[in-house]
Protein backbone atom coordinates (compact mmCIF):
# COMPACT_ATOMS: atom_id res chain seq x y z
CA UNK A 1 0.00 0.00 0.00
CA UNK A 2 2.99 2.28 -0.32
CA UNK A 3 1.37 3.95 -3.33
CA UNK A 4 -2.25 4.04 -2.24
CA UNK A 5 -3.59 4.66 -5.75
CA UNK A 6 -2.12 1.55 -7.38
CA UNK A 7 -3.48 -1.60 -5.78
CA UNK A 8 -6.37 -3.99 -6.25
CA UNK A 9 -8.48 -3.70 -3.11
CA UNK A 10 -10.16 -7.06 -3.66
CA UNK A 11 -6.80 -8.84 -3.71
CA UNK A 12 -5.86 -7.56 -0.25
CA UNK A 13 -6.32 -9.68 2.84
CA UNK A 14 -8.74 -8.54 5.57
CA UNK A 15 -6.11 -6.66 7.58
CA UNK A 16 -4.76 -4.90 4.47
CA UNK A 17 -8.30 -3.91 3.47
CA UNK A 18 -8.84 -2.37 6.91
CA UNK A 19 -5.59 -0.42 6.56
CA UNK A 20 -6.53 0.71 3.04
CA UNK A 21 -9.93 1.94 4.28
CA UNK A 22 -8.34 3.86 7.14
CA UNK A 23 -5.81 5.44 4.78
CA UNK A 24 -8.64 6.55 2.52
CA UNK A 25 -10.61 8.00 5.43
CA UNK A 26 -7.51 9.93 6.50
CA UNK A 27 -6.93 11.20 2.95
CA UNK A 28 -10.56 12.29 2.75
CA UNK A 29 -10.19 14.34 5.93
CA UNK A 30 -7.04 15.89 4.49
CA UNK A 31 -8.83 16.73 1.22
CA UNK A 32 -11.77 18.21 3.11
CA UNK A 33 -9.35 20.40 5.05
CA UNK A 34 -7.61 21.49 1.83
CA UNK A 35 -10.98 22.31 0.27
CA UNK A 36 -11.89 24.49 3.25
CA UNK A 37 -8.54 26.26 3.09
CA UNK A 38 -9.02 26.88 -0.64
CA UNK A 39 -12.49 28.30 -0.01
CA UNK A 40 -10.90 30.71 2.48
CA UNK A 41 -8.26 31.74 -0.14
CA UNK A 42 -5.46 30.18 1.90
CA UNK A 43 -4.15 27.90 -0.89
CA UNK A 44 -2.54 28.90 -4.15
CA UNK A 45 -4.44 28.02 -7.31
CA UNK A 46 -1.70 25.74 -8.65
CA UNK A 47 -1.69 23.73 -5.41
CA UNK A 48 -5.48 23.50 -5.51
CA UNK A 49 -5.39 22.20 -9.10
CA UNK A 50 -3.11 19.41 -7.93
CA UNK A 51 -5.49 18.66 -5.06
CA UNK A 52 -8.48 18.56 -7.41
CA UNK A 53 -6.85 15.79 -9.44
CA UNK A 54 -6.07 13.84 -6.28
CA UNK A 55 -9.58 14.32 -4.93
CA UNK A 56 -11.07 13.06 -8.20
CA UNK A 57 -8.95 9.88 -8.06
CA UNK A 58 -9.76 9.41 -4.38
CA UNK A 59 -13.50 9.93 -4.86
CA UNK A 60 -13.64 7.43 -7.71
CA UNK A 61 -12.10 4.53 -5.80
CA UNK A 62 -15.61 3.11 -5.44
CA UNK A 63 -14.72 0.18 -3.22
CA UNK A 64 -13.04 2.54 -0.77
CA UNK A 65 -15.36 5.52 -0.92
CA UNK A 66 -16.05 6.44 2.70
CA UNK A 67 -19.61 7.04 3.82
CA UNK A 68 -18.99 9.23 6.86
CA UNK A 69 -20.82 12.57 6.96
CA UNK A 70 -18.87 15.45 5.48
CA UNK A 71 -19.05 19.21 5.74
CA UNK A 72 -21.95 20.16 3.44
CA UNK A 73 -19.87 22.44 1.19
CA UNK A 74 -17.28 19.71 0.61
CA UNK A 75 -19.99 17.13 -0.06
CA UNK A 76 -21.59 19.54 -2.55
CA UNK A 77 -18.19 19.83 -4.25
CA UNK A 78 -17.82 16.02 -4.37
CA UNK A 79 -21.34 15.72 -5.78
CA UNK A 80 -20.34 18.08 -8.60
CA UNK A 81 -17.50 15.79 -9.73
CA UNK A 82 -17.92 13.17 -12.45
CA UNK A 83 -18.95 10.04 -10.54
CA UNK A 84 -17.50 6.78 -11.84
CA UNK A 85 -19.23 4.83 -9.06
CA UNK A 86 -22.81 5.21 -10.27
CA UNK A 87 -24.31 2.34 -12.14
Amino acid sequence: LANSDNFDFLELNEEEQLIARQMYVWRGIMFENNFTQYQMDLLADDYWEQQERRIQRWWNRCELRPSRPRVRTFQDYLDSLPDECTE
